[in-house]
């Protein structure tokens, strides 16, 4: 998910502190994105994060 982050140091910094992933941190900038318009970009940056990390699980589910 790193190459997603590029684009927004900040939210890095938040969601991956000390490099390791804080679900937490996720979760919290999700929600306070949440509220903002459908164009805001940190809000479109947090779906595409929450749809790869949905993809994963997906895919490590349904591994025969």
């Amino acid at each position: 998910m790193e190459p997603l982050l590029a684009s927004d140091a900040k939210l890095a910094a938040q969601v991956l502190p000390r490099g390791a992933w804080d679900a937490f941190a996720f979760v919290d900038a999700a929600e306070a994105a949440a509220g903002k318009a459908v164009t805001d970009v940190r809000r479109e940056l947090l779906r595409k994060i929450q749809q790869a990390e949905t993809e994963a699980v997906m895919e490590y589910l349904l591994k025969p």
